[in-house]
């Protein structure tokens, strides 16, 4: 299982400390923008400007019937504009040709060529990778020579790697054997990096019978005879803590962030130790630089490393799993953290998470909506995928902060509304008063009242009949109001 997703499945007792500097009802709610049941796989790909055809429009995969491709920019549809074979529970996205036009290699380990900027990806026949363990790949040009890289690490000490080149016929793979003692216990790979002199890293941690912790390599490459390459290992720095007994486990592999900023330029590595030797569960955050690690502060924020920004600055977020309780009740759900670990601690938003498995990812999506501030989808093993719109916090006022909305808006029943026009909308009411229900564009525009009138406390199923406006396939905006609070629900219509 995929480092992020370990990560996300926590127990909801690690993130309690993280809270103690902002408690999470005191935070803002993420809003839910779109709900699409039927996925078969919790892994979201983004795959930014899939469709350089139409302005660079941002697209989504995730394992469905016919493993589809979708934009998640408007003009949003849920059509799909190209298919993975069966490979789309886990596509990445690289440019192993060095020509600036982005490839694929997806779940089952083909390779697409792009192959102009105007067209979709090309399969490259008969050509299947194996991908190695089941993490998430870790995409650089680790060797220097102008072609993106792919760096997969499993469980038992070894690294995959599948390296760029001009020819996709021959592209090169290799095992890497990581140096590991007799006495292994666990081996975990935490991720790779490019240094500040542009030279391949990698981080791994370590348990065996005497000692546990945290080790940072070099990565060299040599041509060796016919397409085959030499990658040499050399252990440049470490964090290690020496057992008291055999049985003893000092650090959790599975509380780890490597954070690679590609905004500052800062790599930072967030390592906690388990309750049982640091009973206050804080984390210990490390930068690392001139290849060393070194020691920066304690109580650093760790969590999952988002590919952007959900609160309309440029430096990347990251999202950690938990729990609050709600009037007596354990609610699960994701905190949203803001900037680099390293700096002090900013939890800046809470997501409520859907129900709907227990495996789960969130990642980054761009901007879904178009309001120029970074969107998450979140995506689970049982069918599962919703956008949560970001939110520009530095702009919210005191009066804003309270968490709990009023009224929810849940997704239209059927998604996507058919050619009938006619449709369902779930709303949950706190409390009974007037409400006002207009229906908007994706470029903001009003385009006309579909309610008003008095509503009920408690669950509502409002009907909708959409077919009176003439709207086109695609995206639009329902917009909830009280007079005082508005909520937001993305519809899709396919003619």
């Amino acid at each position: 299982m995929q480092l992020h997703l370990r990560i996300l499945a926590l127990l909801l007792v690690f993130t309690a400390p993280v809270y103690a500097q902002n408690p999470t009802l005191n935070l803002p709610e993420l809003e839910e923008w779109y709900s699409w049941p039927g996925a078969k796989n919790a892994r979201i790909s983004y795959l930014p400007n899939f469709d350089t055809a139409n302005g660079g429009r941002n697209a989504i995969t995730q394992m469905r019937d016919g493993d589809p491709t979708w934009y998640n920019q408007y003009p949003y549809d849920t059509t799909n504009h190209f298919s993975w074979n069966g490979g789309s529970f886990s596509v990445i996205q690289l440019d192993f040709n060095g020509d600036g036009i982005a490839d694929y290699i997806d779940g089952a380990g083909r390779v697409y060529k792009g192959v102009v900027k105007n067209a979709p990806p090309v399969l490259v026949d008969s050509v299947i990778y194996d991908r190695g363990g089941g993490a998430l790949p870790t995409v650089r040009d680790f060797n220097g020579d102008g072609y993106d890289d792919m760096l997969t690490p499993d469980e038992y000490g070894n690294i995959t790697m599948i390296l760029g080149g001009n020819d996709f016929l021959h592209l090169r793979r290799t095992i890497v054997k990581m140096p590991v003692p007799t006495s292994l216990q666990r081996w975990v790979g935490v991720g790779g990096y490019i240094n500040e002199m542009g030279k391949g890293r990698f981080i791994a941690y370590i348990s065996d019978s005497f000692s546990e912790g945290f080790f940072l390599y070099s990565l060299t490459f040599e041509s060796s005879s016919g397409d085959s390459i030499v990658v040499g290992i050399k252990q440049l720095d470490k964090i290690v803590e020496t057992k008291t007994d055999n049985n003893q486990q000092i650090f959790d592999p599975t509380i780890v962030t490597l954070y690679n900023s590609q905004v500052d330029k800062r790599i930072a590595l967030i390592i906690t130790k388990t309750l049982q030797v640091d009973p206050s569960g804080l984390s210990y955050g490390y930068r690392i630089e001139n290849d060393s690690i070194k020691f920066t502060i304690h109580n650093a924020s760790w969590g999952t490393v988002l590919a952007g920004s959900i609160d309309g600055d440029k430096q990347e977020d990251l999202v950690v799993a938990g729990g609050r309780y709600v009037n007596g009740q354990l609610q699960k759900g994701f905190s949203i953290l803001s900037g680099n670990p390293l700096d002090e601690a900013h939890i800046r938003a809470w997501i409520t998470q859907p129900y709907c498995g227990y495996s789960s990812s969130i990642v980054y999506v761009g901007d879904v909506n178009n309001d120029g501030i970074g969107d998450l989808a979140f995506g689970s093993s049982d069918g599962c995928f919703s956008i949560f719109l970001g939110l520009d916090w530095r702009k919210l006022s005191a009066s804003d902060a309270p968490t709990t909305p009023d009224f929810t808006l849940h997704q239209s029943e059927p998604s996507p509304i058919g050619k009938d026009g006619m449709a369902v909308l779930p709303i949950t009411l706190a409390h009974a008063g007037v409400y006002t229900l207009d229906v908007y564009d994706l470029t903001g525009k009003r385009i006309g009242e579909m309610f008003h009138g008095e509503l009920p406390s408690g669950e509502v199923r409002l009907p909708l009949d959409v077919k009176s406006y003439n709207l086109s396939s695609g995206m639009f905006a329902l917009r909830l109001t009280d007079g005082k609070h508005t909520r937001e629900r993305a519809i899709v219509i396919q003619r």
